[in-house]
């Protein structure tokens, strides 16, 4: 039985020997099969956008403050282009008016952790407090508080 010679090629973008019968596209085109579908060549490719818990996230894996996967917050984005630096660990994004996907600059404000949650929590005391429910303080460690 005759068995088609394999050829081989070298992948452009990780290196390793691609074996084809035959290859459609030009030498300099060659990528092997785990590679060919990455990023912007992948048929799902969605143009480097996602959402994720309210928030819009760009693909750009080249930035420090990226996740794993490459992504970043636009808000994180359009602070850090509007200003000129990055932002620190310690530094927090806020919203003005609440809406996570509303990036526009008068909307952004940079605040620490601390000033972050005192805003959030303003307000909310006594009955108001997100953990005080039916009459009774239903927080984290209620069960070991005691009862007046």
């Amino acid at each position: 039985m005759y068995k088609p010679k394999r050829k081989v090629r070298t992948c452009v973008d990780c290196g390793c020997e691609c074996r084809s019968t035959w290859f459609r596209k030009p030498i300099e085109d060659t990528r092997c099969l785990s590679c060919s579908n990455k990023g912007s060549r992948h048929p799902n490719w969605k143009g480097g956008k996602k959402m994720q818990s309210g928030y819009v996230l760009i693909h750009q894996p080249d930035r420090p403050n990226s996740d794993a996967n490459g992504y970043i917050k636009r808000s994180h984005l359009v602070w850090e282009t509007a200003n000129d630096r990055y932002i620190q660990s310690g530094e927090i994004i806020h919203h003005v008016d609440g809406c996570r996907d509303n990036d526009v600059i008068e909307n952004l404000r940079l605040m620490t952790p601390s000033e972050h949650g005192s805003l959030h929590m303003a307000g909310k005391t006594g009955e108001n407090h997100p953990n005080y429910k039916h009459g009774k303080y239903v927080g984290k460690y209620a069960k070991y508080k005691k009862n007046p």
